[in-house]
């Protein structure tokens, strides 16, 4: 972890600063500023700036400076210099209050937002890391908006810093810790190397109250700039997405954790919150790079260090009820991956060349017990939509969608469906559900319980005649505890 500092720093000796007023336009905006000691003086001088929202226009000052000058680095230093860090973090925070409140007057688009929030993130590096640091962690500590200057360009040591001073209230339990999270989530976002040091630092318990204290809150709303993506506070939900890439004897354990959060805070009822597409967008993003692993880790509870994975049956359902079922034919290429998936461990189940790759029948009953996690899990996430939108034709289409890959992928002891070709197997399925598809929505109940037998049979079908002849218990496995539950637990509340 990077070590704390003492909120210090020796400026170098300058020359003499100026101290007299630099002309200033009716709006209370500096004109001009000769060095960066006479900017300095400008900013530190309140009565520059005589209007009621006076923090604002010093905010609007300080981007006017830093754009104007942001190829003169002894300028930057010599300014800095005397502004020191503490006022240099409130400048932070008072140029991110200039840009919200601009309602597309001084920057007309988001690119030019950026462009000026980018040249103030930037004109730091001019100053030794110490001095970045200090920044970093006042402005983390006491003004957490000023993250949406940093993260447009800030050094690795800023944003570090950063996060030092956020953590406590990101963390917390108190009034804003909301807030904090997003902020710190916006920060590490903005910094995959950042990320990696936080998954190699905070415990994952840690990083799972980050994301559980963000994403169960909407973030607030941003009515002059609700079109500029830039402008939403939704680096939690891309960290979710970068999960994927995080590398370390813990990133299976991080990667489960993280997922299982964003779950669970799909279950807040926040339909229609602005960034709740793209958490859903990562959360698919996470799955398919490990699929295998957070279904193992989340569904046999074996979190790390003595936390275990609790609401893990809850967490994947709601996931698959917004991946596939909440909007309906949106993604037909995950539709397509998690059908595949349940075909692809369909026929490792019944593959006897698996046998010799584990201790008896290890590796056929994994898949076994994968194919009736996520077979549950699907189930799960149908009725779920179902009892939150109401019965929708294209809602039962995707599900039958979904449940295509159970009979698709030939397997060598498969039984009669196992062995049609990919045509005639579809053609086959479809018939079996089609009573399901095609039924009226009043009798859906009836209807469920009749595919769900239908499903059973389907997917373990050839299992117990493998068994039988190879002495494995792929069948226990798949129609274990899971899946039945899940099934019987969906049909009742429907």
């Amino acid at each position: 972890m990077v070590a704390q500092h003492k909120d210090t720093f020796t400026a170098a000796k300058t020359k003499t600063m100026c101290v007299a007023q630099a002309p200033l336009n009716p709006s209370g905006r500096a004109l001009t500023a000769s060095s960066g000691a006479e900017a300095a003086a400008r900013l530190k001088n309140e009565g520059n700036y005589y209007t009621a929202n006076w923090k604002e226009y010093r905010g609007q000052d300080f981007l006017n400076t830093m754009e104007a000058h942001k190829d003169d680095p002894a300028f930057m230093r010599d300014m800095y210099e005397q502004l020191g860090p503490k006022l240099t973090s409130q400048l932070l925070d008072d140029a991110a209050n200039a840009i919200r409140q601009d309602n597309h007057n001084t920057y007309g688009n988001q690119a030019a937002a950026q462009r000026a929030l980018s040249s103030v993130a930037k004109s730091l590096d001019a100053m030794p890391p110490p001095f970045q640091g200090q920044v970093g962690r006042l402005a983390g500590r006491n003004h957490p908006a000023a993250a949406l200057v940093l993260k447009h360009g800030a050094s690795l040591a800023v944003k570090q810093g950063f996060l030092e001073g956020i953590k406590p209230a990101a963390l917390g339990s108190v009034y804003g810790a909301s807030f904090s999270a997003r902020m710190a989530g916006d920060i590490i976002a903005s910094e995959p190397k950042l990320y990696q040091h936080v998954a190699d630092t905070w415990p994952t318990g840690e990083l799972g109250t980050l994301m559980r204290n963000g994403l169960t809150t909407p973030p607030l709303a941003d009515a002059f700039h609700s079109d500029w993506p830039a402008f939403h506070p939704a680096g939690l939900e891309r960290m979710v997405g970068m999960a994927a890439d995080i590398q370390g004897p813990s990133a299976g354990t991080l990667r489960t954790r993280v997922f299982q959060e964003a779950s669970l805070a799909l279950g807040k009822n926040l339909t229609g919150e602005p960034t709740r597409k793209s958490l859903v967008d990562n959360m698919k993003t996470l799955f398919k790079s490990d699929t295998q692993g957070l279904v193992d880790r989340l569904f046999n509870n074996n979190g790390s260090s003595g936390v275990p994975f609790a609401d893990s049956q809850r967490a994947m359902g709601l996931f698959f009820r917004d991946a596939l079922f909440a909007h309906p034919g949106q993604d037909a290429s995950f539709q397509q991956f998690v059908s595949d998936f349940m075909g692809k461990q369909r026929q490792q189940m019944l593959d006897p060349a698996r046998l010799a790759q584990g201790p008896g029948a290890a590796a056929n009953e994994l898949s076994a017990k994968q194919l009736g996690n996520v077979l549950g899990s699907v189930v799960t996430g149908y009725s779920r939509a179902a009892k939150d939108n109401g019965e929708q034709q294209a809602a039962r289409k995707e599900f039958v969608g979904t449940l295509l890959g159970l009979a698709t992928k030939p397997v060598r002891a498969g039984g009669p469906i196992g062995d049609l070709a990919k045509g005639v197997a579809e053609k086959a399925v479809t018939s079996l559900l089609s009573d399901f598809l095609n039924g009226g929505l009043k009798n859906d109940k009836a209807g469920m319980n009749r595919l769900m037998m239908t499903v059973i049979d389907k997917a373990s079908e050839g299992a117990r005649d493998f068994d039988m002849k190879h002495g494995s218990n792929v069948e226990t496995a798949l129609e274990g505890k899971t899946v039945w539950l899940d099934f019987n637990e969906q049909l009742a509340a429907r």
